[in-house]
């Protein structure tokens, strides 16, 4: 026998004492007012076992024991000290000690509490069996029965309690089950019995059952949860008694610590039961039930997804959030790479075998000394090393589907990362997958492949071998060059992400004659285009690839299809006469022109470099590299400045992804799921008609396009916020006009007053609060019907924010817009908008609109007073994972934020997925359980961001 560290383990929320004498005897005493107060307060508690909560048998006069039974968890006697037979005891035995009498006197406690709850349901005189029964308080006046199968229903709240209150006895038929289902933890059902409890023969039960006097448990029965009498005996033959394991944080760790302040680190040691915080200060603690910790033996802390937040105590105000990193790594030189975690210790592996020990030094960063003091990233599914080396998480998290089955998690390698360097006013890129090989584009667009022969070097032969050498910032050639990293660069690379046999395979593009292909395997080769359709491959036995809407046919028989997570829409921006053009492409033969007066157009490529346009008298466009040259003795000339006049709106239909782009005309793009680009003319500011499909009509409403011949297209959930602002000079001031696709938009004048506006034509929007003053847009300015004119800029100062929040329970994205003064702009996932008015400090804001809510923003989330929440938005472009179900069903998911899935195909589509500690519960109530904690923490944070 030993002593099991399991007091951190077990229990369940907060309780209060009370005296033995209020419900376990026959005459009930009322000691007046002040008891029943406690009583009416005690219907609201959730149920603890306080410190009997180690305890598998708690008995009061003795514990009897035959056959060889099993007791997983303590045994204990208390006032007796009598144990009759020798069973099996993973724990320790307490008889008539100190411990075993606090747990006697907890026991009476929470008998008490289960008894004084108001009941949910009376079952006075039904049975058990057959029964599902949702989470709550169920009555039996005198005795129950259990002649079958219990079912109870956790609903997908993995806290979710079961209370019955049974007048007198409890009795279960042979194998009879109490079985949990979607979530729920034996641990959290509590059975308190009047008089005695009699488990039947081969039974399967589940909870914590609470007898006034005494238990017996027959043979071969087993009990998920304790057995415990309060004034006699627990009598057993050939069981197994196990207390339920509430599945704890992962607590020994780093932690980053949010509060008022600087963001600092913290960490957590633990010794059995025994935590010790060391933070600003050094505390101890204790695990309380499955979601709080007791400080110091008197302050409370919550906890949930490696999370602690403190209300009281020596770090009041303060929120610790553990620091994970996955195990396995890519890294870009090829090869693979391992961090491990002991505590706040890390050791590093690279992937020449070679170790080192490190640690985080900020929430962001972590060091190895023994490599040269290297410091590392993590974030966005990977870690980026000081030397320029990355190492792309390879995690694999298993799991189960309601307690069966097995099920996995994977955080695939994010194969392709885009670098951006500038040399001599231009742009050049480095494409990596974390293999040897990287291609390399110069800024004069010339592709070729590199190979990595150190972590910081690569050699390319088709530039004279001459070698890339990688340093912070930048990249030294050995010829001389200099390439220095930037964030600003024009985006001229397009990568298309692309499936096949279930793998992911790539297409680079830059607008030359050269591609980058990388297929499933990760190998990276170069290939011709011959035609804006075709390519051929040399490296690959000069395989063909045909580009077709989606996929992608090569001659060799292989099927590559277009990945539907990336809508493969660009929009690049040129500069004309001072003005602002843009060419909008998808892939396809069509592309989108419009020009610096807004009209749009559609031309069809003729090669790999040029496109006629037929609506412009066949104008013809030549591209190269930052301009295009048109026939008619035009240039458009690439910039990275023009104001965002073009919105790209993403849809779903069967699956598949379609666009509508928009430029404030009356003229609009249509690309359908399969690809074809058509004109739309708006009618009205929610309706447009399509002469190129039959004159079919789409009406737009919040979150879908409803089309005349009875296709909806509905908005993408995981699409860009399509928030637009776009500045306008007056007078020498900036005002603002912000939109997003709605018939409501926002106006903020150049004296900072925000008012919200209503379209009344494609062309013009009322504004109430100015008088009904009308703003008529046309190219680059706003007239208004008071003589006003705003002229766009793109000069202006940065005085307008927007930040991105994902609403909780569905993970689509709302918005908070503001600038500074009292006015707020908020917009919610159905695209709704509307003013808030920031009340007694900048973090609260009340919205009349929406029957006066009150939003508290906080750093990380804004919670709302009618209980919903919005959770900032990750600042990179959400990483997907890949989960594959228990019966091989293969889904691709999204980690919208810290604790928010969104499943984008598969079995999962449109599923939300909750985090919930070692559990992600789908809005379909199925719940993916037994995960790794610091496994999960770690995907999260890589997908979504280090605190």
């Amino acid at each position: 026998m030993f002593h099991l560290e399991v007091d951190r383990l077990f229990g369940k929320s907060l309780f209060r004492r009370r005296t033995p004498q209020m419900l376990v005897r026959k005459h009930f005493y009322w000691p007046l007012a002040a008891d029943v107060q406690i009583l009416e307060d005690r219907r609201l508690l959730s149920v603890s076992l306080g410190t009997a909560a180690t305890f598998a048998v708690l008995g009061a006069s003795t514990v009897t024991s035959t056959g060889a039974t099993v007791i997983t968890g303590n045994l204990g006697v208390s006032p007796g000290s009598a144990v009759t037979g020798s069973p099996t005891v993973t724990g320790t035995i307490h008889l008539a000690d100190a411990v075993s009498a606090q747990a006697h006197s907890d026991l009476v406690t929470a008998y008490d509490v289960v008894a004084g709850k108001a009941l949910t349901s009376n079952l006075t005189g039904q049975g058990l069996g057959g029964l599902t029964l949702a989470p709550g308080v169920y009555h039996f006046a005198s005795s129950a029965e259990l002649g079958a199968k219990l079912t109870l229903d956790a609903q997908g709240n993995p806290n979710a309690e079961f209370d019955f209150q049974i007048g007198t006895t409890l009795t279960t038929a042979s194998n009879s089950s109490v079985v949990m289902i979607n979530g729920g933890n034996a641990g959290d059902v509590y059975w308190q019995i009047g008089s005695s409890a009699t488990i039947g023969t081969g039974t399967a039960f589940a909870g914590h059952i609470l007898a006034l006097t005494s238990i017996t448990v027959t043979h071969g029965a087993s009990v998920n949860g304790s057995a415990m009498a309060i004034n006699g005996a627990v009598t057993m033959d050939d069981n197994a008694i196990s207390v339920p394991v509430f599945m704890p944080a992962a607590f020994p760790g780093e932690y980053a610590v949010t509060s008022a302040g600087p963001t600092t680190l913290a960490s957590i040691t633990q010794n059995g039961g025994v935590l010790t915080l060391t933070g600003s200060t050094t505390a101890t603690a204790t695990v309380t039930n499955t979601t709080q910790i007791l400080v110091n033996g008197t302050d409370t802390a919550a906890y949930g997804n490696s999370s602690i937040t403190f209300s009281s105590g020596a770090f009041a105000g303060q929120v610790w959030t553990k620091l994970d990193l996955p195990a396995d790594y890519v890294s870009s030189l090829g090869g693979q790479a391992q961090v491990s975690q002991n505590g706040a210790n890390l050791t590093f592996v690279n992937t020449s075998g070679q170790t080192s020990p490190g640690h985080w030094i900020n929430p962001t960063q972590v060091i190895a000394p023994s490599f040269g003091n290297e410091i590392g990233t993590p974030g966005n599914g990977k870690i980026v090393w000081s030397t320029g080396e990355v190492w792309f998480e390879n995690l694999t998290i298993p799991g189960t589907d309601g307690g069966a089955g097995t099920t996995s998690i994977s955080a695939a390698t994010p194969l392709i990362t885009v670098t951006d360097y500038l040399i001599l006013g231009h742009t050049a890129h480095v494409i990596q997958n974390g293999t040897n090989i990287a291609a390399f584009i110069n800024e004069k667009g010339a592709i070729v492949l590199g190979t990595m022969t150190s972590p910081t070097q690569a050699t390319v032969a088709d530039w004279g071998n001459d070698v890339a050498t990688f340093s912070a910032g930048k990249i030294t050639w050995s010829d001389g060059s200099v390439w220095v990293l930037t964030t600003t660069s024009a985006p001229q690379v397009i990568v298309a992400d692309y499936t096949i046999s279930g793998l992911t395979s790539h297409v680079i593009q830059n607008g030359t004659n050269t591609a980058v292909f990388v297929n499933e395997k990760g190998a990276i080769v170069l290939g011709t285009l011959t035609s804006p359709t075709q390519a051929t491959v040399a490296d690959w036995g000069n395989d063909v690839a045909t580009f077709s809407a989606n996929k992608i046919n090569w001659s060799d028989g292989s099927v590559w299809v277009l990945s539907t997570a990336v809508p493969p829409i660009t929009v690049a921006d040129y500069s004309i006469a001072g003005l602002t053009a843009h060419v909008i492409q998808n892939g396809e033969n069509t592309l989108a022109f419009v020009n610096e007066k807004g009209a749009i157009v559609l031309g069809n490529w003729i090669n790999a470099t040029q496109a006629n346009v037929s609506d412009w008298g066949n104008d013809v466009a030549t591209f190269s590299t930052g301009k295009i040259n048109w026939s008619d003795g035009a240039v458009w000339v690439l910039t990275t400045t023009a104001a965002p006049q073009i919105t790209v709106a993403d849809y779903t239909i069967a699956g598949l992804t379609s666009h509508v782009i928009q430029n404030g005309t009356n003229t609009a793009v249509f690309v359908n799921e399969k690809g074809a680009i058509v004109l739309g003319t708006l009618t009205s500011p929610t309706q447009a008609v399509v002469a190129a499909w039959g004159n079919d009509m789409a009406a737009f409403s919040i979150g879908k396009i409803n089309w005349s011949d009875g296709a909806v297209w509905v908005l993408a959930a995981s699409e860009a916020p399509p928030i637009a602002v776009a500045d306008y000079s007056t007078a020498g001031l900036t005002a603002h006009v912000i939109q997003n696709g709605t018939n409501t938009l926002v106006f903020v004048d150049a004296h900072g007053a925000v008012v919200l506006g209503t379209w009344i034509n494609a062309t013009q929007a009322n504004v109430p609060a100015l008088g009904n003053d009308v703003a008529t847009f046309s190219s680059g300015k706003i007239n208004w019907s008071d003589g006003a004119v705003w002229t766009v800029t793109t000069s202006a100062a940065p005085q307008i924010t927007v930040t991105d929040y994902a609403n909780a329970g569905n993970a689509l994205t709302a918005h908070l817009i503001e600038n500074g003064t009292s006015t707020a702009v908020f917009v919610n996932e159905k695209g709704a908008i509307v003013l808030g008015t920031l009340t007694i400090s900048a973090t609260q804001a009340i919205v009349p609109t929406w029957n006066n809510d009150v939003a508290t923003i906080g750093k990380t989330q804004i919670t709302w007073s009618d209980g919903s929440v919005w959770q900032l938005a990750p600042t990179t472009t959400p990483l997907m994972a890949t989960f594959t179900a228990a019966n091989g069903a293969v889904s691709h998911v999204q980690l919208v934020s810290a604790a928010t899935l969104l499943g984008r195909d598969g079995p999962l589509i449109g599923l939300v997925g909750t985090r919930h500690n070692d559990k992600i519960i789908w809005s379909n109530g199925s719940v993916w359980a037994n995960l790794d904690q610091s496994a999960l923490n770690a995907l999260f944070e890589m997908g979504t961001g280090y605190p």
